[in-house]
């Protein structure tokens, strides 16, 4: 990897001037990287729009941010007094939520990095609408209050595209939807829901029917509600899920509120964003992305099926080059009055396929086995592809004989332990079909991504810089994302078992047993912190 792990440009490296920047998710993935690389000037203040959360305000959260890993590196290198003189003079916390009514915002800004976003693929229509559409409508209209003329960097999806056409080319999405229109329609779905739901409360008070009684109960129905609403909705309007439909209509806010008003406005595509190249340093990442989980899965042998095929190419890209790449926009702002497009993958300049990627992870664990908690090398299943048909349909198979075995089994009461590992394996197929329906967009997609003006770019920017053709897909697999997906792989273990043993602690001082009941194997792997099924909402 040392043949492209040199380049490091600040966002602002060809002029050390003072600078004025507004950055939003600075909580995300992204949005660390992002401020990792603009503290490298120390000319530039960082205003960040950072919601209190939990009785904690935004200024500690910042301050505990900066305590991550992502900031490892600079604070080793810049020592504890400049750190805290950044906190103290570089970084002024704006506490706001991007999804409410801003507060006015400074009008000297220079640039403004809008990374902000809910990216979980099946979020209730009224939230992802909410933070996607009206959180960027929001922005830019605080910021023509704010009489100012930044360059603006709103950070998009490649899959605003995916099965819209078969190669997205990096210009403006064709729709004549109205945002507005969607995002008022989304709230009024809410309220019509919520509605329903204490009418559903009254008929269940009176036995007439089964519906939730409780107001959790009601906001989990309406929540579930939601979430058929957005997939509904966005494949009715031809988006492979919420989270690309609430893109690309932020997509059309920025061009309307920012660029349609004069002002400078770059679009940054990336598409899936996974472990650093180099930057802040070789393997950094925060979570699990969209094929960790089931990378993961295979390493603990508890792979059913991958959906998708070998010859599919996955289109990933490290996150340092998707900074790069916003360096790069920064430093070459473009004209007043016009946006300009940027796609940052691999796909059609170094494409890697499912096939490689299985071989490359096969190989890994075969040499470096996964243990399990008794610290036993674990020896995965064989990985087999298959169609998003295919396990849909045997999971329909497998839930019709755990139904029917569940059913038997009400015929004996007292008979608890089958019946608890029969709910379990429901829940797990719950799972698996929500990954299959996922999954299938981004690893069964057919459609390929243009990256013509981000190569130009970042050629113009440096020649001798970092890029994608530069990527050798073992090495980095190997030496750079599978370790560190490990480590995270045993953080997410070491925690859960703190975690039974506090409950196995708190069960002891009530009196009850603290012997923890057996749990049955899972089929497959669904951490708590997957980005694909939690909420990275980063504002």
């Amino acid at each position: 990897m040392s043949d492209v792990a040199h380049s490091a440009k600040t966002i602002h490296s060809r002029e050390q001037k003072s600078r004025n920047v507004l950055l939003t998710g600075v909580t995300g993935f992204l949005g660390q990287a992002l401020l990792e690389r603009l503290l490298d000037n120390p000319n530039t203040t960082v205003h960040v729009l950072i919601r209190p959360r939990r009785g904690v305000s935004g200024q500690r959260r910042l301050a505990e941010l900066l305590d991550n890993d992502a900031f490892a590196v600079w604070r080793e290198r810049v020592g504890p007094a400049a750190v805290a003189h950044t906190l103290a003079h570089r970084l002024r916390v704006i506490e706001a939520d991007l999804g409410a009514d801003l507060p006015d915002l400074p009008a000297d800004l220079d640039l403004v990095l809008h990374s902000a976003s809910l990216v979980t693929f099946d979020e209730p229509l009224d939230s992802a609408m909410a933070v996607n559409v009206g959180g960027p409508a929001g922005l830019y209209q605080a910021l023509l209050r704010a009489g100012g003329d930044p360059h603006v960097i709103h950070v998009s999806t490649s899959y605003v595209n995916t099965e819209r056409t078969a190669h997205a080319y990096e210009n403006s999405v064709e729709h004549d939807l109205d945002w507005r229109a969607e995002l008022d329609g989304a709230a009024r779905t809410r309220t019509q829901l919520e509605r329903l739901s204490r009418l559903a409360e009254a008929s269940a008070l009176t036995g007439e029917d089964p519906m939730p009684a409780t107001p959790a109960g009601r906001e989990a129905w309406v929540r579930a509600q939601l979430r058929e609403r957005g997939r509904s909705r966005a494949a009715e309007l031809g988006w492979t899920d919420v989270y690309t439909l609430t893109k690309a209509l932020g997509e059309r806010v920025a061009e309307e509120l920012w660029a349609g008003s004069g002002h400078r406005l770059t679009i940054l595509r990336p598409t899936i964003i996974e472990s650093a190249l180099a930057r802040p340093f070789p393997g950094w990442l925060d979570g699990f992305k969209v094929a960790d989980p089931l990378i993961a899965a295979y390493a603990k042998g508890r792979l059913v099926g991958f959906p998708g095929q070998a010859e599919s190419i996955i289109d990933i890209v490290p996150v340092d080059i998707v900074v790069d790449t916003a360096a790069a926009a920064a430093a070459s702002p473009g004209l007043h009055g016009q946006a300009r497009y940027f796609q940052v993958g691999t796909g059609t300049s170094n494409p890697v396929t499912l096939g490689e990627v299985r071989q490359h992870v096969m190989e890994y664990f075969a040499e470096h086995p996964y243990t399990d908690r008794q610290g036993r090398p674990i020896s995965p299943k064989p990985w087999q592809f298959s169609t998003p048909d295919q396990l849909s349909a045997w999971s329909r198979r497998r839930r019709r004989a755990l139904t029917l075995a569940q059913r038997s089994l009400r015929l004996a009461p007292g008979i608890r332990s089958p019946r608890a590992r029969i709910r379990h394996s429901l829940a797990q197929l719950d799972v698996l079909d929500s990954y299959v329906q996922i999954y299938r967009s981004y690893t069964c997609a057919s459609t390929t991504y243009d990256d013509r003006n981000t190569r130009a770019l970042l050629a113009a920017h440096d020649p001798n810089g970092r890029n994608v053709t530069q990527i050798e897909w073992r090495s980095y697999f190997q030496e750079v994302h599978l370790p560190r997906l490990v480590a995270l792989m045993d953080s997410y273990r070491a925690r859960s078992k703190n975690q039974r043993q506090l409950a196995a602690v708190s069960s002891a001082d009530n009196g009850e047993s603290a012997i923890p009941r057996s749990r049955p194997r899972r089929e497959i792997n669904h951490p708590r912190t997957s980005s694909v099924e939690r909420s990275a909402r980063s504002a």
